[in-house]
């Protein structure tokens, strides 16, 4: 009897590991990766779900459906860069983006182009590309939000100088739009950075700022027609090491950790969870951006981009090619 009993005991508890296991497996899915030395640094995603891809290691920008995602399409390649960084739709299937060179290579500028997609079709038809603007002031262009729906301004967040700059999309203004003391940049491993990622929710924009402080999660009021502060930026929660986001409809911020391998939601009450990765995660090794699906399929599916652990591989591993991972957020 005590046998039996202490087989059934055995069998419920390795049921209960593989079952856990399984679920685990379900949470998040590889959807593609790019080849060895690829580092992928953000994503947006468009109307018909559609994902793009900017890599800080190449120039050319790419196309995935998540939903077939066997091939990863070249969409477009910028001159005169080696880097692409943040990227904003600022009218329906319109984006901006960034591109620029490694910080220290003076004689490439940081650019601001227009990718109009509307009747893009992969492998058949070019996208609409245009210049629109040069910001030959900027010292390292990072996040790119859209203003407003309507507006024709976008923000970008310049990581060494510490502030935002405001560009025109139509006739290439550029100016300083923010400067706060929590936008400054702090000198770590090597490299310089302040405020990250910024997204616009509720007439605030919250930014990151990876080094500053050990890293934290703020957000400043802003006018919504001009961008500009209408208010000091404060802290909504001191986070640690972090990277972009996204901001789900309640409000919640799904932050990449970047160095730490996870992603983190930080609530409006400024709690911090860590509901996916970890420090030895391989799956989100390198976090650096994210967003939601736009589908009535995918909208509870948050979209990672990852480095493939260029600047920390996970201790036993080595670096490889950025990936793209779908993390189910209705079984976290």
């Amino acid at each position: 009897m005590r046998s039996r009993h202490l087989f059934s005991i055995l069998f419920l508890g390795i049921v209960t590991l593989i079952s856990a296991s399984a679920n685990s497996a379900t949470v998040t899915r590889i959807l593609y990766q790019f080849p060895n030395l690829t580092s992928l640094e953000n994503i947006a995603v468009r109307s018909n779900g559609h994902l793009l891809l900017t890599p800080v290691t190449s120039s050319s920008l790419y196309s995935l459906d998540p939903s077939s995602p066997k091939v990863a399409n070249l969409v477009h390649t910028f001159p005169n860069a080696t880097s692409l960084l943040g990227i904003t739709e600022y009218e329906p299937d319109v984006f901006a983006l960034v591109s620029g060179a490694d910080p220290e290579d003076p004689s490439i500028p940081w650019v601001i182009w227009s990718v109009d997609l509307k009747g893009y079709l992969e492998g058949s038809k070019n996208p609409l590309v245009r210049k629109i603007a040069t910001l030959p002031k900027a010292l390292f262009l990072n996040g790119l939000t859209h203003l407003a729906p309507g507006s024709p301004w976008i923000l970008a967040a310049d990581s060494q100088l510490g502030l935002i700059w405001r560009i025109n999309v139509n006739t290439g203004a550029v100016n300083v739009a923010i400067s706060d003391p929590l936008m400054a940049p702090v000198t770590e491993f090597g490299i310089a950075l302040g405020v990250n990622g910024i997204h616009i929710f509720q007439s605030h924009l919250f930014f990151t700022n990876i080094f500053l402080k050990g890293g934290f999660f703020a957000k400043i009021p802003i006018d919504p027609r001009t961008g500009t502060a209408l208010g000091k930026a404060t802290m909504v929660a001191r986070n640690g090491l972090c990277d972009d986001f996204a901001i789900d409809s309640k409000g919640n911020a799904w932050v990449t950790q970047n160095l730490l391998n996870g992603v983190q939601v930080i609530k409006p009450d400024g709690s911090v969870r860590v509901p996916i990765g970890g420090v030895n995660d391989t799956i989100l090794e390198g976090a650096t951006g994210a967003v939601f699906g736009r589908t009535l399929k995918d909208k509870n599916v948050l979209y990672v981009s990852t480095n493939g652990g260029s600047a920390v591989p996970v201790p036993g591993t080595f670096r490889v090619g950025g990936t793209v991972v779908a993390v189910d957020t209705n079984l976290l």
